[in-house]
C-alpha cells in the first residue's frame, strides 16, 4: 500500500491493512504490558524511556496516552508555541523526536475526574524535532542504494532476549 492514500476504516481488515481499531489496541498494549508497569511500579526510578514506531502507530499511542490524564494536566513548556491541532494530534517526520515530561504530581486534585492516571500530568518538550538531522547528509543515491555494511548489527541485537523457561 506504499504511495496510496490511507484512509482510516474497519473495512480494511479484509485487505490484509491493519484497522484504526486494531492500532489502538495495539496501543493501549503497549501501555497496559509495558509503559504503565515501568512508570507505575516506581514512579521515582525511572529517568528516560524512548519509544520507537512509525508515525501513524505513534499517533495512536499519543492518543490512548493523552486519555490517561486529565486534559487540564497537559501541558506545554512555556518556551514552546504549540498550535493545538499539533498538540492534538500530532504527526512524526521520518526520524521526527517528541518528547515529553511525564511525571506525577505532588497531589491529585479530588475536584477533578479520574483517570488511571490521576495526579499525574504531561508537560510536552518538543513535537516532530529533527535538530538531530543538522548536519547529516543523505548518501548518495539514496537509503534505498547505499551499499550494504557487513559490519552493521541488526537490530534485535540491540535489545534484551527473554529467556524461556
Amino acid at each position: 500500500m506504499e504511495g496510496k492514500k490511507w484512509i482510516p476504516s474497519d473495512s480494511i481488515e479484509e485487505s490484509g491493512i491493519e484497522s484504526d481499531r486494531s492500532m489502538i489496541q495495539r496501543a493501549n498494549n503497549f501501555l497496559n504490558e509495558h509503559l504503565l508497569p515501568l512508570i507505575l511500579d516506581d514512579p521515582h526510578s525511572v529517568d528516560n524511556v524512548v519509544i520507537i514506531a512509525h508515525g501513524i502507530l505513534l499517533r495512536r499511542l499519543w492518543t490512548c496516552l493523552m486519555e490517561l490524564v486529565n486534559p487540564a494536566d497537559v501541558h506545554t513548556a512555556p518556551e514552546k508555541q504549540f498550535d493545538l491541532a499539533v498538540v492534538a494530534k500530532p504527526a512524526w517526520s521520518n526520524t521526527g523526536v517528541t518528547t515529553v515530561l511525564l511525571r506525577q504530581s505532588r497531589v491529585a486534585d479530588s475536584r477533578q475526574p479520574h483517570t488511571l492516571l490521576h495526579g499525574w500530568s504531561i508537560t510536552i518538550l518538543d513535537i516532530d524535532n529533527k535538530d538531530h538531522l543538522a548536519n547529516v547528509s543523505r548518501t548518495r543515491g539514496g537509503i534505498g542504494n547505499a551499499a550494504h555494511d557487513t559490519k552493521q548489527k541488526k537490530v534485535d541485537r540491540f535489545f534484551k532476549r527473554k529467556i524461556s523457561p
